[in-house]
């Protein structure tokens, strides 16, 4: 049996995990992929990146993209045998005739000067004529494969952990597929001269429709069993609140215990003063109270704060260095989601036009992490450009948040903050009457 797939960096993962199923009992099973890359993220390439091996070594190809000589013909990758066809090479260059159906001169220099505008180096051009991915993932994607790499190629910094906060994106609110919940340790790094957060995990809560508890329910089940697994207080979690059906409402109501709210369609919290131009130079923008809006909504805010301190060295690697720093479905989100080009304040494709062209799939991993983020920021003070000088939760901590967000989510009636223990610490008082905290505890902060 043989499967041929064409389009294979749009396929979404499932088309290619069901090779396994499709072998079951064939004697000579075949899977071939056809594809232009555009990302060194997308499904093609993990599936073509070459490998460390003797057939590759021969090659003077050492493993990774990074070493790959664009006009290489073929190499090893961890799934098979990889053959690479660069436009330049097109017999059809010599012998269009003989060819038609190739790609022969006349295309290669029209790509380049109509379509690149004579950048050879245009991510269209990688993609299109050396049937390459483009080694940063293309000019206006929120990040850059070298963006995790530099990151990855750090030495290593001490991190005294002073607790965790978590991102919930449950997604099936509002046009996502997955519903997740990240955990980040919140620390000091280099023997505590300056705050980092690092991924504990990114995992996905599964749902039941055939379940006779409400999939909102489920949600917020789900994510309170995991706080009480990593003991995150259940006011140091942040939850999109972008839905139609407010999972931030149940998880307040039925827990007592108020999230960092955001809605990702809100406007930004960021100004600067001035003039905002675009590449044009032509002056755009929002203007707010206190000068132009740097970013077109809440979103691109997040996603661009989590990627300043991925970049400044305060996203730290993954204690098991294994998944990336922030995981490879999340990091891949995060180099394929695009800016709107010129757009000012600068705004991210909306969710419907990244699931365009990622085969369907949603980028509620990246979500995740960028709400887990500014949840660090919001409930510790942690800087994602300097790192700031994280506090560990503590007596009148809650208070001193409200005065600096304006937040009165965080106190009961009667004005007392209150924070989550777990097991049956002396002088708490049960939770009664509610489906989603059996067996736990509140307190208020003594």
């Amino acid at each position: 049996m043989t499967i041929i797939l064409d389009e294979g960096s749009a396929l979404p993962p499932a088309a290619a995990k069901a090779r396994m199923n499709a072998s079951a009992g064939t004697k000579r099973f075949r899977f071939v992929s056809l594809a232009n890359p555009i990302s060194r993220t997308d499904e093609s390439c993990r599936f073509s990146e070459p490998v460390e091996c003797e057939e590759n070594k021969a090659k003077g190809i050492t493993g990774g993209w990074d070493t790959l000589d664009e006009y290489a013909k073929s190499w090893r990758s961890a799934y098979g045998l990889v053959i690479h066809n660069h436009a330049e090479d097109s017999p059809a260059i010599a012998e269009p005739a003989l060819y038609p159906f190739l790609a022969n001169r006349a295309f290669i220099d029209n790509a380049l000067l109509r379509v690149c505008g004579g950048n050879s180096d245009d991510p269209l051009y990688w993609t299109m004529v050396k049937g390459l991915p483009r080694p940063d993932g293309g000019e206006s994607a929120v990040a850059s494969t070298s963006d995790f790499a530099r990151v990855a190629m750090l030495p290593d910094n001490s991190f005294a952990v002073l607790g965790h906060v978590g991102g919930f994106d449950p997604s099936f609110t509002s046009g996502g597929d997955a519903c997740m919940f990240c955990v980040l340790e919140v620390g000091l790094m280099n023997n505590g001269s300056s705050g980092a957060v690092r991924l504990k995990e990114n995992r996905r809560i599964p749902l039941s429709s055939s379940s006779g508890v409400p999939m909102s329910y489920q949600a917020v089940n789900g994510a309170v069993a995991i706080c009480a697994e990593h003991n995150i207080s259940l006011c140091d979690v942040a939850i999109d609140d972008s839905g139609t059906q407010s999972v931030a409402d149940i998880w307040e109501v039925e827990t007592g215990f108020a999230p960092v709210r955001e809605n990702f369609g809100a406007a930004s919290r960021d100004f600067v003063g001035g003039t905002f131009l675009n590449s044009s130079g032509k002056s755009v923008g929002n203007l707010g109270p206190d000068g132009w809006r740097r970013y077109g909504n809440r979103v691109t805010e997040m996603w661009s704060d989590t990627m300043r301190a991925v970049r400044s060295g305060r996203f730290l690697r993954r204690e098991t260095g294994v998944g990336g720093i922030l995981g490879f479905d999340a990091e891949g989100q995060f180099c394929r989601r695009k800016y709107v080009k010129d757009s000012a304040p600068l705004r991210l494709e909306t969710k419907r036009e990244y699931k365009s062209r990622s085969g369907g799939k949603s980028p509620d991993d990246a979500d995740a992490i960028a709400l887990a983020t500014t949840c660090a920021v919001q409930r510790f003070g942690f800087d994602v450009a300097t790192g700031g000088y994280p506090s560990r939760r503590g007596e009148g901590f809650p208070s001193e948040l409200r005065t600096k967000y304006g937040s009165v989510r965080d106190a009961v009636p009667g004005g007392s903050p209150r924070d989550m223990l777990f097991g049956s610490p002396v002088g708490a008082t049960p939770l009664s009457g509610s489906p989603v905290l059996s067996g736990m505890q509140r307190m208020k902060w003594i």
